[in-house]
């Protein structure tokens, strides 16, 4: 008697199909800003650019945030408790399941960094105190729709530099529609 060795004479269980290890895939990191709380809570607004952010913000909240690690900070949640109370219950209801990044030293340090010499104006201390909280806890987005305090391109690099020079990575700030282009751009490269 010969025995074959072709592959169909060989029992199925003999086959095993190896799968390569991919490298465990991290969640992106995001901080929300109050402006994401109030597009995502607030009644459809009548004026078209505003409707538009709500509704991708809302695309965003349902489809993108369960993809993501997503921390939210004290300053922030004390600004959601502010306007009409049916307003705030809304806005508090959407952050039960996010976890709170706490202030620390090292955020209270880089925080008065930015607004030292006038980095960042004393107008848009909020928007300091976010990108504190975010960079100080190694948070890689900071998801805003008002990004016109840090438009300019020049005080950005310089927030970013100050950063750096803290000893911290300065988050990405981006809307939450680029959020969504980035996510899409990384799952392609997957």
């Amino acid at each position: 008697m010969v025995l074959s060795t072709s592959h169909a004479q060989r029992p199925p269980e003999l086959f095993v199909r190896e799968e390569r290890l991919a490298p465990p895939r991290t969640r992106p990191t995001v901080y929300l800003d109050t402006t994401i709380l109030s597009y995502f809570a607030a009644s459809m607004s009548a004026d078209i650019s505003r409707a538009r952010m709500q509704r991708i913000t809302r695309i965003w909240w349902a489809r993108y945030r369960p993809h993501c690690d997503v921390f939210i900070s004290s300053l922030l949640l004390a600004e959601a408790r502010h306007g009409s109370e049916y307003a705030a219950r809304k806005r508090l209801a959407a952050l039960e399941s996010i976890d709170a990044v706490c202030l620390s030293e090292r955020s209270e340090a880089l925080f008065q960094s930015l607004l030292a010499d006038g980095l960042i104006p004393d107008i848009a201390r909020a928007d300091a105190e976010h990108i504190s909280y975010a960079a100080t806890n190694s948070i890689r987005f900071l998801l805003t729709w008002n990004c016109k305090p840090l438009a300019n391109r020049r005080i950005f690099r310089r927030v970013t530099q100050r950063c750096e020079s803290s000893g911290f990575r300065c988050p990405q700030i981006c809307t939450p529609e680029t959020l969504m282009r980035v996510s899409v751009d990384e799952r392609r490269t997957d």
